[in-house]
């Protein structure tokens, strides 16, 4: 009798592949009737016919789709670029070049946003975006973004993931989380990681997280910033509050590497904000922070942000001749705190690192190494930490609880390490300054933790307590607390 087990296997194999086969099967923007007169119309056409049918949308293989209005992608399709350039050729008129409904996933091509050609360019507007996150549960990988203009991403959903991507140019923020509707709208988990931001050309940020999203997390990327942020949290009029954005072991070059900031009165807040093992090269004369204003003339309310960490980051500056400070300026928190990270930061005339304006219920500074080059010992003039006071009727002053400098490794000359300039009528409240197990290796002389210095003869600065304990300096003493006049009133001030 005829074996006829192996023509059934083999027809059982074709039924399976075809199965297979039928779960990722592709349609072409080609196929449409609409295609060979209105490329984008081709394009949404068959993402209708391929969304209704099961199919992927798959472009062909480095070809370029040149396209006068927006691709609509609807919900629950794949989209394979397969190694093809979409370029936009329309002005603000029209969407952005991809919207994505909701469910889908995009990956593999290039997207020109070909913003030398497009009439109007600008930024800060939606339909200026190459993609569009306009519904839940996207997914955005392998895709490089360039020439945006506007932004190369704005997401406005909930659950979008971006990664391995690669950044160009863009004429707003590469990547910009901020509802539509502000103020009616929030989101939450958004996963960015893995990505190149690359050749920013305006000083906008390259991610900017703004009015009502929670749970972001920004996770190893690579980035260039020339002239612009890395990142900026901030909220505009009646928008919601952030919650939880984490931003861990990113690496590169930017002038600025963080903002929180907030671009009207209305002083609305982020719960918490958490900058985690990151790399940065300060580039120029920029900064580590600048939260929010570096101007004592602004009259707006600050930031609220629950709190704001630096946890085992590693800063340094890429110019000898500049410093990068910590600028805390009209803002209110619970908890500011900067613990295991290595600072080199170069100086030029002033040392100051850190310079506080605001409202903080307690500020931490622990397990840090600072790093310097060696300047002239002065005892009074090479600040560490300073407490700046605006003038007069300007929203700020500083009122915080507990400062605490503990178990920090300072390779530089400083002295005095807390400063307190209150030069205006605004006074400043420092209920308790605490000092425990600091090592000065390298100040060139006697240490002064603490010296007020206020001028103004209506400036007051109210301290409750200064404690010091076990701190040591390799080249000389360390000082008790300093007094330019009698401007400080203090309680249960020890020696030091």
């Amino acid at each position: 009798m005829e074996d006829i087990s192996y023509p059934i296997k083999r027809i059982q194999l074709q039924l399976s592949e075809k199965a297979n086969q039928s779960d990722f099967s592709y349609v072409y923007p080609e196929q449409s009737q609409y295609f060979s007169t209105d490329i984008a119309q081709g394009i949404n056409d068959m993402a209708n016919y391929a969304v209704s049918n099961g199919y992927i949308l798959r472009f062909r293989r480095g070809k370029e789709y040149v396209i006068n209005q927006y691709i609509n992608i609807p919900v629950n399709l794949v989209v394979d670029l397969n190694g093809a350039t979409i370029t936009r050729n329309y002005d603000k008129t029209q969407y952005p070049t991809i919207r994505l409904g909701g469910n889908n996933v995009i990956y593999g091509g290039t997207i020109n946003g070909n913003q030398s050609n497009i009439p109007d360019a600008s930024t800060n507007f939606i339909n200026y975006a190459d993609i569009w996150t306009r519904g839940d549960n996207i997914k955005i990988h392998d895709i490089y973004i360039h020439d945006s203009t506007g932004e190369c991403i704005r997401v406005d959903s909930n659950n979008v993931d971006i990664y391995n991507c690669t950044f160009g140019r863009a004429l707003d923020h590469q990547i910009y989380m901020k509802p539509s509707n502000v103020g009616t709208e929030s989101f939450a988990n958004i996963h960015i990681w893995d990505n190149k931001f690359i050749d920013n050309v305006t000083t906008r940020e390259l991610l900017k997280v703004a009015d009502g999203f929670d749970n972001v997390l920004i996770e190893g990327n690579y980035f260039e910033v020339a002239i612009g942020w890395l990142i900026t949290c901030d909220n505009s009029p009646n928008g919601g509050n952030n919650g939880t954005i984490r931003v861990k072991n990113n690496t590169g070059k930017c002038l600025y590497f963080s903002e929180v900031s907030n671009s009207t009165s209305n002083g609305l807040m982020t719960s918490e904000i958490v900058f985690e093992k990151n790399r940065a090269t300060i580039l120029g004369a920029g900064k580590i922070l600048k939260c929010p204003f570096d101007s004592t003339s602004d009259t707006r309310n600050g930031f609220y942000v629950g709190i704001l960490k630096y946890i085992e980051n590693s800063f340094s500056c890429s110019d000898s001749s500049v410093y990068i400070p910590i600028i805390i300026d009209s803002i209110s928190a619970n908890l500011i705190e900067f613990e295991g990270n290595t600072i080199d930061y170069r100086v030029s005339g002033s040392t100051t690192l850190i310079k506080m304006i605001g409202v903080v219920g307690i500020f931490r500074f622990r397990n840090n190494l600072i790093l310097s080059p060696t300047k002239t010992y002065s005892e009074y003039s090479n600040v560490f930490m300073q407490l700046v006071f605006p003038a007069t009727g300007v929203v700020g002053g500083a009122n915080c609880k507990t400062i605490l400098f503990k178990k920090n490794i300072f390779l530089n000359t400083v002295s005095p390490l807390l400063n307190d300039l209150a030069s205006n009528t605004v006074s400043a409240f420092l209920w308790d300054m605490l000092f425990y197990n600091n090592n000065f290796l390298d100040a060139g002389g006697n240490v002064r933790l603490v010296n007020i210095s206020s001028t103004a003869t209506n400036s007051k600065t109210i301290t409750k307590k200064v404690i010091a304990s076990k701190n040591y300096n390799r080249g000389g003493d360390i000082k008790s607390a300093g007094i330019y006049n009698t401007s400080m009133i203090a309680t249960d001030v020890l020696p030091l």
